[in-house]
């Protein structure tokens, strides 16, 4: 309808003019109107808004200005463990396995089916005795000699990384080691139980999956590995399991003298080190309690901890072999940060034991105390149980590696498996030796760069078997095949079960070839040119390892 149409409509003739005077009032309104009656409100708003902004800077504090602080920040890989309790059965596939280096011409390990029946062992699960743990609520304090354990401060198993692994043994040019590590732990993975124990005596079981699982952790496996993941999950479990079956005064049960208690409380405080899961830590700190609270008067320890009075002497035994694994245990928990009271205590008066209850006045180290002269084998283990403790720069420990190195005509540095056919127990005192040398001399030594030559990167790899285990020199080639003597084989201790011996001897084996990055040489004695400003043994004797 237009406005024509409108105009020509009687009955809407008033509407139309109304409309036409509306349009025509509204074309007459200017800017000059809009502004007029606007700027009134413009300018009050504007007047408020001013005064409000003006009264905000004396009720409303300022934030003071954010200062910046430059940090130098090391980047680091940090494995992202979930796992809290051990009764996971997924393996989280998250962290990458640590592989050996593939080399074209590498020799390579081929499988063949594990040689010689074995006859299942009827002895009782349990031990042959059960000995009620000693009260000992008054631990001995440190002697004048120890003021205070120090240990190195940081991780000390921060070496235990694909990336570490690979240029310590490029330095050591030890790569070609690598593979038989490998070898070692696929020969132990496919021979654990389906429970997660090594072995087939019940006895023996406990002290050998602990000898099993610390080869694992040795190499930096985790729960999160790929390959061997699963096999360390199951291990750790079974480990727990045995750390909680005890007799009434806490020792685990296993072998009649008492061996597994220290090997697993070992094991599994170095597993807590690496994963923190908590399930560990309630059974390592109940186990160190244990190995505290069963230390004798004198520091050092007895068979199942049975302190009771020797009826000749009236004076607690004093075993270093026995004590080696206890102390090393006691290393394991402290580094992981176990707060049981008196493990200070414990460690310091451990090394009193070794320099006033086991040494010799030749410097070697005895199995007993008050001893003439000590053997190579508990050479070893009191030379290394010093270096692990923090007492590496001692006169003892020189005159422990020079002892090792010299005595008996350099016989103790003989590595020849067929040349060791006699000695009951090579592998055990090549466990320690090789540490303790490594320790002591480091990879600038040349008693080091000997016993590394000759042993780790010649004798030990050549006598490792095509499937990856390894058996000892007493078996092998010595008087163990003819059922005699007592020691490392079948015919001695591990009574007609070739599984068992093989899987101790396996993971001594692989441990000494997991020696360059297990744990870093922390305490080195003194070279020729390091005299100044070193700490010196003795003034009277220069005992130095080069």
């Amino acid at each position: 309808m237009n406005a024509h149409n409108i105009q020509q409509d009687p009955e809407l003739g008033n509407e139309s003019s109304r409309l036409q005077d509306s349009i025509q009032f509204s074309r007459k309104i200017t800017f000059e109107d809009i502004r007029e009656h606007l700027t009134g409100p413009v300018v009050s708003v504007a007047v408020h808004i001013i005064l409000l902004s003006f009264l905000c800077t004396f009720f409303i504090p300022v934030e003071p200005r954010q200062e910046y602080r430059e940090f130098i920040v090391e980047s680091m890989k940090i494995e992202p463990v979930k796992m809290d309790k051990l009764d996971v059965a997924e393996i989280p596939p998250s962290i990458e396995d640590i592989e050996a280096p593939s080399n074209n011409n590498e020799e390579t390990l081929t499988k063949k089916e594990p040689d010689a029946d074995f006859a299942p062992n009827d002895l009782p699960d349990g031990p042959s005795q059960v000995d009620d743990l000693p009260q000992m609520n008054n631990l001995p304090k440190f002697a004048d000699s120890v003021s205070r354990i120090v240990l190195p401060s940081g991780n000390p198993l921060g070496s235990r990384n694909p990336d570490r692994i690979a240029g310590i043994l490029k330095d050591e040019k030890a790569e070609k080691t690598d593979i038989h590590v490998t070898g070692a732990l696929n020969w132990l993975k496919e021979h654990q139980n389906e429970d997660g124990s090594w072995g087939e005596d019940k006895g023996r079981q406990p002290a050998l999956t602990g000898l099993a699982t610390l080869t694992f952790l040795g190499k930096g496996i985790t729960p999160m590995s790929q390959k061997y993941g699963k096999t360390l999950v199951m291990a750790l479990k079974k480990l727990v399991e045995f750390g909680n079956n005890t007799s009434a005064g806490g020792v685990i049960y296993g072998d009649g003298n008492g061996y597994c208690h220290p090997i697993v409380a070992y094991a599994i405080s170095e597993a807590y080190t690496m994963t923190r899961i908590p399930h560990l830590e309630d059974v390592m700190n109940k186990m160190t309690g244990v190995i505290v609270k069963g230390q004798n008067k004198y520091g050092s320890f007895n068979y199942r901890y049975n302190n009771a009075p020797d009826p000749k002497n009236g004076e607690p035994r004093c075993d270093l072999s026995y004590a080696g694994w206890n102390f090393q245990a006691l290393k394991a928990a402290f580094t992981a940060g176990s707060p049981v009271p008196g493990l200070e205590n414990a460690i310091g008066n451990g090394i009193n034991a070794i320099v006033n209850k086991h040494s010799a006045a030749d410097g070697s180290f005895c199995y007993g105390s008050g001893g003439d002269r000590g053997t190579p084998s508990m050479t070893s283990v009191g030379t290394l149980c010093l270096q692990l403790l923090n007492s590496g720069k001692i006169p003892h420990v020189g005159k422990g590696l020079k002892w090792i190195i010299n005595a008996d005509s350099g016989k103790s540095m003989d590595s020849e498996w067929k040349e060791n056919s006699g000695n009951a127990w090579a592998l055990y005192t090549w466990y320690y030796q090789t540490q303790a040398i490594y320790q002591g001399s480091g990879e600038k030594g040349d008693a080091w760069k000997k016993w590394n030559e000759k042993f780790l990167k010649g004798s030990l790899i050549r006598e490792q078997e095509a499937d990856g285990h390894w058996s000892s020199p007493y078996e092998k080639y010595g008087a163990s095949r003819n059922r005699q003597g007592h020691g490392e084989g079948t015919g001695a201790v591990f009574k007609d079960s070739s599984l068992d011996l093989h899987i101790y001897s396996t993971s001594l084996c692989c441990l000494m070839l997991e020696v360059y990055y297990r744990y870093l040489p922390t305490y080195k004695v003194a070279s020729a040119d390091e005299k100044k400003g070193a700490a010196q043994f003795s003034r009277e004797e220069n005992i130095l390892i080069e």
